[in-house]
């Protein structure tokens, strides 16, 4: 049995010890065989480590024969568009690092630059989404997190249109939410056994770390909220405060949304990226008390219309394409398979 942290949860790793939340409710129980929607459960629910039965090892999916995603990766648009990530990225590390260990002041241009950069013309989210869920697993997981945080976070401002001016915090709000974990040593975030009681509140005290760097940094107070409060839930189950819905920075309770689902459909070296659409549906059952919901709901519905005309494999084997999506469940939608309609809301 041994303690592993909640991102690096894999199919078919096997629950050790009841999992509760911090209002003391049972999230998993012991015994339970993980699978996708089961560990985004728990991702919703902010948990931050669980105990594992070691003698299972994870899942790995793969594709049984070349799909719509493999011949993305191969396109020349792709490689182009990785590249840029790349380099940009490798810019972004570097700057955050001499802000962080050298004091360097923080050029708000350059580092929104790294995010108009990467993104280029991918500004209405149908090309964006599908591109960066289809990125390699990349070792500083805190700074590629951070990047596609700040470029989900420039959809979101468009979808709930914000103006320029509320669009650029929101960047810079995803950007330097994490800006904390960089001062987390090495070894606590990449330990791969259980972490100490010390070792877990250290690793937890990242928010406080950032805020406490940022507001030293005279940046706009909206960035500070954020690097604080991105892991504080509208219901009061969030930390570090336990803060509820309307004490949360707005800008805070978006970035609480781009984080949670940028975590949970990225590839990881230890899993597959989950499916959108089951990420869609955690949200909406355990996310509603959680998030802000007039954030939440225009989010997962333009997360949603991204995937309209994608082809889907569903669980009997029936190959087709999503054409509608239900408005009172996003996470079913209606699939043409051949000339048969099957709403998902009817066939589970």
């Amino acid at each position: 049995m041994k303690r592993v942290l909640i991102t690096e949860l894999a199919p078919g790793m096997i629950v050790a010890k009841d999992v509760y939340n911090a209002h003391n409710l049972l999230v998993v129980q012991e015994g339970t065989d993980l699978d996708e929607r089961a560990i985004s459960k728990l991702m919703v629910h902010d948990i931050g480590s669980i105990m594992i039965v070691d003698e299972k090892g994870p899942i790995r999916l793969k594709a049984k024969e070349p799909s719509y995603y493999e011949k993305l990766r191969s396109s020349e648009e792709f490689q182009a568009f990785k590249k840029r990530y790349d380099e940009e990225t490798v810019a972004f590390t570097e700057e955050l690092g001499q802000i962080v260990d050298k004091g360097k002041k923080i050029d708000e241009e350059k580092l929104l630059n790294f995010t108009y950069n990467i993104m280029g013309d991918k500004k209405s989210g149908i090309g964006l989404i599908d591109t960066l869920q289809n990125l390699k697993e990349y070792d500083d997981e805190t700074y590629v997190h951070s990047i596609n945080v700040a470029m989900l976070c420039a959809l979101f401002s468009s979808w709930l249109k914000l103006s320029e001016k509320e669009t650029r915090i929101a960047i810079l709000c995803g950007l330097l939410h994490d800006i904390g974990k960089t001062m987390v040593p090495e070894e606590i975030l990449r330990k791969p056994e259980k972490l100490s009681e010390l070792e877990f509140v250290r690793l937890k005290s990242h928010p406080m770390d950032g805020a406490r760097l940022l507001k030293m940094k005279n940046v706009n107070l909206h960035i500070v909220n954020t690097a604080m409060q991105h892991h504080e839930r509208c219901d009061g189950s969030g930390y570090p405060q336990g803060l509820k819905r309307k004490q949360i920075d707005p800008y805070a309770k978006m970035v609480a949304i781009a984080d949670v689902y940028e975590a949970m459909t990225s590839t990881r070296v230890y899993r597959s990226p989950f499916c959108p659409f089951t990420v869609i549906e955690q949200f909406e059952e355990e996310g509603l008390q959680k998030y802000e919901v007039e954030f939440l709901l225009p989010f997962l519905e333009h997360i949603g219309n991204t995937y309209l005309q994608n082809k889907v494999r569903l669980s009997n084997g029936m190959e087709g394409k999503i054409v509608f999506l239900n408005k009172e469940k996003l996470s079913r939608p209606m699939i043409q398979c051949d000339n048969t309609f099957v709403d998902l809301m009817e066939h589970k």
